[in-house]
């Protein structure tokens, strides 16, 4: 499956109605050189799925979900339409009405004042993308990639777009959940230091569905006896010597 990777956009003037229509317009992505050295093809957009069906989301949590988060359907917080205006693509979000959806309020409401006016809009690459040439070649101080064509997957409004800090201590609080969650499927007979001393693939196969088939005296059991082994070889190896 593609990945889906994020550009950043920002809001239009607000028109005089639109208390009564609840419909905002962001430019979500235009010909210009981004913060990752790439510049999306405006020719090349995608947008006819995401039209049929548009949504609008807080933060790209409208996925249904993860390991340390519950669904939560009020993550969309509007019907989203895109389209093409000149040399940009502009995104319109129609906003929930309150009694449905408080939380779609409250961002309706931060956007008025001004204190959320950042989009970010997701995407998967189509065909073939090239680097530049010369100074834009890869590697060279001006580094830049030219995207052949984007499908829209979804926008969402962000808090902070591409924050270095923000997105640390966004990994520190998703760190704490996971931990969270492990600790709640293991159960009373473990502890936090038992969780730091576990293998990566051990914490891999519980996220995937297998879970830990041990318990805590089969899995020292089996360390003992790995480790009586490893000495008769090497008493074995020593007496060969």
């Amino acid at each position: 499956m593609e990945k889906i990777q994020y550009r950043y956009g920002e809001l239009r003037k607000l028109k005089e109605d639109v208390e009564d229509t609840r419909t905002v317009e962001f430019v979500i992505s235009d010909e210009s050189k981004d913060r990752h050295g790439s510049i999306l093809n405006m020719d090349g957009w995608e947008i006819d799925n995401f039209n049929r069906n548009g949504i609008v989301g807080y933060q790209h949590n409208v996925y249904g979900g993860d390991m340390c988060n519950a669904p939560d359907p009020d993550q969309v917080i509007g019907r989203g339409e895109a389209f093409r205006e000149g040399d940009q693509l502009i995104g319109r979000v129609v906003f929930e009405p309150a009694e449905i959806n408080p939380l779609a309020e409250k961002i309706f409401r931060k956007v008025q004042f001004g204190t959320l006016s950042a989009t970010s809009v997701g995407f998967k690459p189509v065909g073939e993308g090239a680097y530049g040439e010369k100074d834009e070649a890869r590697g060279k101080d001006n580094e830049t990639f030219y995207y052949k064509g984007q499908e829209l997957v979804e926008f969402s409004i962000v808090n902070i777009p591409s924050n270095t800090n923000a997105l640390k201590r966004d990994l520190g609080d998703q760190t704490a959940n996971a931990l969270m969650y492990i600790k709640k499927k293991l159960g009373n007979d473990y502890s936090f230091s038992d969780i730091e001393g576990m293998l990566v693939r051990d914490v891999m196969d519980m996220i995937m569905g297998d879970g830990i088939k041990k318990d805590r005296k089969e899995k020292e059991h089996e360390d003992n006896k790995n480790k009586v082994n490893a000495e008769k070889r090497w008493r074995t190896l020593e007496l060969l010597k």
